[in-house]
């Protein structure tokens, strides 16, 4: 039996090219037009650490980007299909926790989102592989929905 799929991405440029991650720390990029496996990158070393999340670039169909759930590794890792399986160019450091989620903007393939368990949503640019801007992570209202209900469940309390 296979690990757990975490995601799965159609390539942005080629139709029948798919990829899916894994909880064993592996992306299988599948060829379903010959309806079997192109290739497999074993983006995290330890086959506890899952691939949470994936993109492929918007405008390159062999770049990919990965993301693991693992606090011990929440680092974004840029990938080359062309040049390895194995060692990505790159890692883009910023996350304190785990990455839950990434996505390339399809507008400027320069950018790049993601949030993580540290409860920080980050835009990356790629040319200087920094997070250069930071979404903030609070309650639009303020809390005041929360407090209504609160208020809503002690009268409904105070009826009964």
């Amino acid at each position: 039996a296979g690990a757990e799929i975490t995601d799965v991405a159609w390539n942005s440029q080629v139709p029948h090219i798919l990829a899916s991650s894994a909880a064993n720390g592996t992306v299988v990029v599948w060829d379903l037009r010959q309806r079997k496996p192109w290739c497999q990158l074993r983006c995290e070393s330890n086959s506890s650490s899952p691939v949470s999340a994936m993109a492929w670039n918007p405008t390159q169909g062999l770049h990919m980007m990965t993301a693991s759930s693992d606090d011990r590794s929440p680092g974004l890792k840029l990938w080359d299909l062309r040049s390895s399986t194995t060692m990505p160019l790159t890692t883009l450091e910023g996350h304190t926790g785990g990455v839950l989620s990434l996505d390339w903007c399809p507008h400027d393939d320069t950018l790049m989102m993601s949030c993580g368990k540290d409860n920080r949503t980050l835009m990356w640019d790629l040319y200087s592989l920094q997070a250069i801007a930071e979404i903030p992570n609070e309650d639009p209202s303020g809390g005041q929905q929360q407090q209504q209900q609160h208020q809503q469940q002690q009268q409904q309390q105070q009826y009964q």
